[in-house]
């Protein structure tokens, strides 16, 4: 007696799930914390200045003459505004067939098309694309945000092959920062009980085990709290002597 099976029965329907799973990663971190401003001309300009290098040598005699000082003037900045796009065509009858995973396919290739849009344009930002004013025929570009690092620009090795080590990091992050700047510093604090074996006297070690450095102006804007629970790479508990 032959069985009917799945590979001879007509009518089966399609397992497919309703649902559509992005496997491409979306996030932009630069473009959700920079700051934001209003540019009405394709060309946005901004003033910068500086104050002057902390003189440690500033001590004047009493009743003498003021000396008239070199001052400096502000430095001009700009850069240019630039236009992206991602065009979406979708035809009447297919925003109105029965599909899986989205209601219309406009709606759902408008919000992918956003999402890439954002992408692209976290990674212009973030580049050494050189800004340029642009033609009727040539697009316009902004200047990426690499080509403003002048100062604290750290090269592990050749900049090409050489890796990118947590040294170099270090050092960049330092770099940012002058003497005499005002920092806020969120460290962990550690202590370590120690006897001496020879004749019993008790000490205590005790380290700082910075985390985060940030200007003060940025650690007014967001207070960020200290982790709850602090780690240590000794096997040693914590025993602070106060």
């Amino acid at each position: 007696m032959a069985t009917l099976d799945t590979y001879n029965t007509v009518g089966i329907r399609e397992d497919l799930q309703d649902a559509i799973y992005d496997i491409s990663p979306t996030t932009t971190p630069f473009m959700s914390t920079v700051g934001r401003t209003k540019a009405k001309n394709t060309k946005h300009e901004w003033q910068t200045d500086s104050l002057s290098a902390v003189d440690l040598a500033n001590a004047q005699v009493e009743g003498a003459d003021a000396v008239s000082p070199t001052l400096t003037s502000t430095t001009m900045n700009d850069n240019w505004t630039q236009i992206s796009d991602k065009v979406v065509q979708v035809s009447s009858t297919d925003d109105v067939v029965d599909k899986a995973g989205r209601t219309t396919e406009t709606a759902y290739q408008l919000a992918k098309a956003s999402s890439e849009l954002k992408r692209d344009m976290e990674s212009i930002l973030l580049s050494d694309q050189a800004g340029g004013a642009g033609t009727s025929s040539t697009a316009r570009t902004l200047k990426g945000i690499q080509t403003w690092l002048t100062t604290n620009v750290v090269t592990a090795g050749d900049g090409a092959t050489t890796a990118f080590t947590e040294d170099n990091l270090n050092q960049a992050v330092l770099e940012a920062y002058n003497e005499g700047d005002e920092i806020s510093v969120n460290f962990n604090l550690k202590g370590r009980e120690w006897v001496s074996p020879k004749d019993g006297t008790t000490k205590y070690f005790n380290s700082l085990e910075a985390w985060k450095i940030e200007g003060e102006a940025a650690a007014a804007a967001a207070a960020v709290p200290t982790p709850a629970v602090a780690t240590s790479s000794s096997d040693e508990p914590d025993d602070l002597p106060f």
